[in-house]
């Protein structure tokens, strides 16, 4: 037994030698705890939606209304009499749903029971929202069937708006899971590699040609890009053969748009890269990564539900960017138009880590 704690004690005194490691071992898991208990502690809220009047006005209209607007669920920014431009504000993405009131709703009350069908349009690709949005519908039509005391029989029935066929569970959760495995696997590989060239000084060798440092990490760049590419197509085929993922757009945007994320986070394991010193530390790095953008980046849980200022943090994450241009794609069918912002904001992610990663190499070239 002797030996056994002889080593034990030999380990810790390993460890807590290395402020960082110790450093990891207690803030990271806090940090992440912390994170994913306030990101998985609540449901969406004040679902930006537009209810469409068919008919002219009624009470029992301006009831239902009144009571959707009370619900802190959904947050009715416009009664329109247009279902076409409410139609075209949907498809842009400026609302999350449309919920049409039918003209069956006179304003007479009427002699016998009355079945009327709310018709509701939900972005299919945030289940969460949808389910969301259908909750404050159905409560709304409860309260304010109870309290007109009218024989009205009220249902709802809802519609997608992106394209035919229901999307099933890993449809809806392939985009957030591709972009998650090509983050982890290229942050990985990379910070490992550049960490393993670090202690067997092959960069050293480097400092004796006539390079700068922004040719040499272009090159290491390049040489990455190769196997970030690699699992890229790997993860997309899997998902799309074997698991049958669902993508309405163009499978080539699809492939493009995921290798700038990939490439992306290789500038981002360069600058990572500088924070370790050994291939235990780097491979903590990671984790310490990956594991806070699955909270944030809407991964796990649709981003309305986080804590306002968590959302403005989840807006300074690239994966964020990656599942919102994966799912729009492959989801509602979007091209290259549709995925302007998260192209800019994966491009300023490239370039700031690119830039960051050179300036950040502490060594001299010849």
């Amino acid at each position: 037994m002797r030996p056994a704690v002889a080593i034990g004690l030999r380990v810790i005194r390993q460890l807590t030698r290395d402020r960082r490691t110790i450093a990891m071992i207690l803030i990271v898991p806090l940090v992440i705890t912390l994170l994913f208990g306030y990101a998985l502690q609540g449901e969406t809220q004040h679902n930006p939606i537009i209810v469409v009047n068919e008919g002219p006005e009624t009470p029992l209209k301006t009831r239902f209304v009144e009571e959707l607007r009370a619900d802190n669920r959904v947050n009715v920014v416009d009664v329109s009499a247009d279902m076409n431009a409410s139609w075209e504000r949907i498809r842009s993405r400026e609302v999350s749903a449309l919920v049409v009131l039918p003209s069956e709703l006179a304003a007479d009350p009427p002699n016998s029971t009355l079945n009327i069908t709310f018709k509701v349009y939900a972005d299919e690709a945030e289940p969460s929202v949808r389910n969301s949005v259908l909750a404050a519908v159905s409560g709304a039509m409860s309260r304010t069937v109870q309290e007109s005391g009218l024989p009205v029989q009220l249902s709802v029935e809802t519609f997608q708006v992106w394209g035919e066929g229901d999307l099933s569970g890993l449809d809806v959760s392939l985009p957030g899971v591709i972009g998650f495995i090509i983050m982890f696997l290229v942050l990985l590989l990379s910070v490992l590699l550049l960490v393993r060239e670090d202690l067997e000084g092959t960069k050293v060798r480097f400092y004796a040609a006539p390079i700068n440092r922004w040719q040499m990490m272009s090159g290491y760049v390049l040489g990455m890009t190769f196997f970030a590419v690699l699992i890229s197509l790997v993860v997309l085929t899997v998902s799309i053969v074997v698991f049958g993922a669902t993508v309405r757009g163009d499978l080539l945007l699809v492939i493009g748009f995921v290798i700038l994320f990939s490439i992306g986070t290789i500038m981002l394991a360069i600058l990572l890269s500088r924070l370790a010193r050994n291939e235990f530390q780097a491979v903590q790095l990671a984790p310490m990564i990956a594991i806070p953008s699955i909270a944030l980046s809407g991964f796990l849980v649709p981003i309305q539900t986080l804590p306002v200022e968590l959302q403005y943090i989840a807006g300074f994450i690239p994966l964020t960017y990656a599942i919102d241009g994966l799912k729009t794609i492959m989801l509602r069918g979007g091209g290259l138009e549709d995925i302007t912002l998260d192209l800019v904001a994966l491009v300023v992610y490239v370039v700031l880590a690119f830039t960051g990663a050179v300036l950040s190499s502490r060594e001299t070239v010849a």
